[in-house]
């Protein structure tokens, strides 16, 4: 089958395939999924378990070989153009960061932050060193060159659409969107959003972000927050001291030209697929309309799937892998150039089988996950304790969003789009797209 749209897919993970036509993926030292951020090497090159972190940090970049691996053994190769991701130039970073956090972050270590040689003070203001209750960004091994090749793929995405060589393009490794201009944060260090998003307003007028992550996209958010070209719609979890960024209030819309580019929906824990879509579909309905994006970027958080091993400790949504990939049908049906980027997920199997899923859905090929089980051909097969290929919602889940709740938001936020102002590019030189 032949994909009607042009779609891009970007890994550096490599694969073999055998002669009965099974994929094999190639753990390859140095490729994005061979990442840790928890294990740190020694003096020896052998790695350090008493210097890793207190505890195994929940983000694991293996997630990246599992989705990949399943993507292929769904029989989903035949959809994308496989493009081989290549780390971002320094320049690159330059574009939103800030000289002083990009010199800090090319040059940390565990090694240097134990020995005294970095300062508790620079790990506090940058957010990177040895998880405390102050910094959640840990010092891992090779942070510099993983954050650039996230960042790499990201850009080339982003390029691709703005030259007319991809309709849709995929970098499930991105997504990162917490991450500040001058610090690291929320396990974030580079924001490849905010620079794919910078790369697009070079060829096109409006940008739209959607961001359907379990927790707010406060990066972007603040990077575009007094932007009228960038209008950033949030979906997440609020509510509570704990659950992080506490940004993302209803009542957040943006501020001078980016006055109602920012649209927050914050939810309570337990909110079913069905009330999710329903409030997707109608606020993304009506800000479309009224702002009329010429490009997309979507970011595809997976911890807010049910049970993610991160959100269940503040009250997980009740989101099945079907409630979340019909948010991407519909952001894919608007036929618009369209950034598709990964973000959170912390519980690695799910997190597999929503963006195989959604690959599917993006190429649409959704007819290819008959019967809807993990492929025993599957390379991480083994490590599926539930063999089935959907993620799905508790029955016995209380729903902590009433509908009186609900459509209070819904009218606030759809009022809010009303008093968007149409953007002109008469004036664009005038216009500031980034705050400092």
């Amino acid at each position: 089958m032949t994909s009607r749209k042009k779609i891009a897919y970007f890994t550096d993970i490599q694969h073999r395939q055998d002669v009965n036509g099974s994929f094999a993926i190639k753990e390859t030292k140095g490729d994005i999924g061979s990442f840790s951020f928890t294990r740190f090497a020694a003096d020896n090159g052998e790695v350090d378990l008493e210097k890793k972190c207190l505890e195994d940090h929940p983000m694991d970049p293996q997630r990246l070989r599992m989705v990949h691996s399943l993507v292929l053994s769904l029989g989903l190769r035949e959809g994308f153009k496989l493009i081989p991701a290549r780390p971002c130039s320094d320049a690159d970073l330059r574009m939103y960061h800030s000289k002083e956090y990009l010199d800090f972050l090319s040059t940390v270590s565990h090694k240097k932050i134990l020995s005294g040689s970095i300062s508790p003070e620079e790990t506090h203001v940058y957010n990177i060193g040895p998880v405390s209750d102050t910094v959640d960004c840990t010092a891992f091994d090779g942070i510099w060159d993983f954050n650039k090749r996230v960042t790499g793929a990201s850009l080339d995405a982003a390029h691709l659409l703005a030259t007319g060589q991809a309709d849709i393009a995929i970098n499930w490794s991105g997504g990162l969107h917490h991450a500040k201009c001058q610090n690291a944060a929320g396990f974030c260090y580079i924001n490849d959003c905010v620079l794919a998003i910078i790369e697009l307003l070079k060829t096109f007028d409006r940008v739209l972000y959607i961001d359907i992550d379990y927790h707010h996209g406060d990066g972007v958010e603040e990077a575009f927050y007094i932007s009228d070209r960038v209008c950033k719609f949030s979906m997440h979890r609020f509510g509570g001291k704990r659950v992080f960024p506490g940004t993302g209030d209803v009542t957040d819309i943006g501020e001078g030209l980016g006055k109602y580019h920012s649209i927050n929906v914050p939810l309570y824990a337990g909110i079913s697929d069905s009330q999710y879509v329903s409030v997707f579909r109608e606020i993304l309905g009506k800000v479309v309309k009224k702002f009329q994006p010429n490009a997309i970027v979507l970011q595809c958080g997976a911890d807010s799937l049910v049970g993610d091993s991160v959100g269940i400790e503040n009250g997980s949504f009740n989101l099945s892998t079907r409630g979340h990939s019909d948010c991407v049908r519909l952001v894919r049906d608007l036929n618009l150039p369209l950034v598709v980027l990964g973000g959170g997920g912390y519980s690695k199997s799910s997190v597999a089988k929503c963006w195989a899923i959604e690959t599917a859905v993006l190429c649409e090929m959704e007819e290819i996950l008959i019967p809807n089980v993990v492929p025993k051909s599957d390379h991480y097969y083994p490590a599926y304790t539930d063999k089935s290929l959907h993620v799905n919602a508790r029955r016995d889940a209380v729903d902590f969003n009433s509908p009186g709740r609900i459509k209070q938001i819904v009218e606030l936020v759809c009022s809010n789009i009303d008093k968007l102002k149409r953007y002109s590019g008469s004036d664009k030189k005038s216009r500031r797209s980034l705050s400092s």
